[in-house]
């Protein structure tokens, strides 16, 4: 069975493991270690830092990607929770044109903790952010051609920056961004936003767009960082749609 999903290529988690680690021997790791069982990949960067990640978090996500999708996604995982640019010092004037504000969990925010806790020995993972609404919070990254970085508390010390001024700076990018919006109709009544990006789950952060949708007396939902529902709080049809839909769509992503 192990060889005919080799052949068909499968996704399983072995492969996304096999994967992973060879997306770290392309980007110069070694003394990589690999644990299927615990979907876990470890190794050294040339300059003696040692990353460790989880895979599982990407799991759902990437075994229901369509095949070419699959390298991608994997890309933006480990770009994103290994780049040297986490521990690299930068100064603040470097760094401002690409904050981005972003709508996370605290299950999010300790995940990632966990998740880079051994970039380094001794090193420690503090994700600047700040409490929303329930359990949802807003912060920042640095958006890269190569990765979404999360900004971490010591860095905004370290650039003499206060969060309130950050945060206004990330919301005017977010405002920037290209919005070239297309609203598809999922359901009577019930439209899903495609900007083209990784930021549909922010825009809940911008009324002033959720306004500008295709429903009157908008409703917005991001049952998924890359998914934003919108339906009129006067449609009961459209408000049972968007529960339905997300709640379908629960096994098809992993974030």
């Amino acid at each position: 069975m192990k060889l005919i999903d080799q052949l068909l290529r499968r996704a399983t988690p072995q492969r996304l493991v096999s994967d992973a680690t060879r997306w770290l021997q392309r980007h110069g790791l070694t003394q990589i270690e690999a644990d299927e069982t615990r979907m876990e990949v470890r190794g050294q960067r040339p300059d003696g830092t040692r990353i460790s990640t989880n895979l599982t978090r990407l799991w759902g996500e990437w075994r229901v990607a369509p095949r070419r999708e699959r390298d991608s996604r994997l890309e933006r995982f480990l770009g994103e929770l290994m780049s040297p640019a986490l521990t690299a010092p930068r100064g603040y004037a470097a760094v401002r044109p690409h904050l981005l504000p972003v709508v996370r969990t605290l299950e999010d925010v300790e995940a990632a903790r966990l998740s880079v806790a051994r970039l380094a020995d001794g090193a420690d993972f503090a994700m600047a952010y700040r409490s929303w609404v329930g359990d949802l919070v807003i912060a920042l990254v640095v958006d890269t051609p190569e990765s979404m970085l999360p900004v971490q508390q010591s860095q905004l010390d370290g650039w003499g920056e206060g969060w309130d001024d950050a945060l206004k700076d990330a919301m005017d990018n977010l405002r920037g961004l290209p919005a070239q919006v297309r609203w598809v109709a999922l359901a009577p009544g019930l439209w899903r936003a495609e900007y083209g990006d990784s930021y549909d789950s922010s825009r809940l952060l911008l009324p002033e767009l959720i306004q500008r949708a295709p429903a009157g007396q908008p409703v917005a939902m991001v049952p998924f960082r890359d998914a934003l529902l919108v339906t009129s709080a006067a449609d009961e049809q459209g408000l049972d749609a968007m529960l339905a839909w997300a709640v379908g769509g629960l096994d098809g992503t992993g974030r």
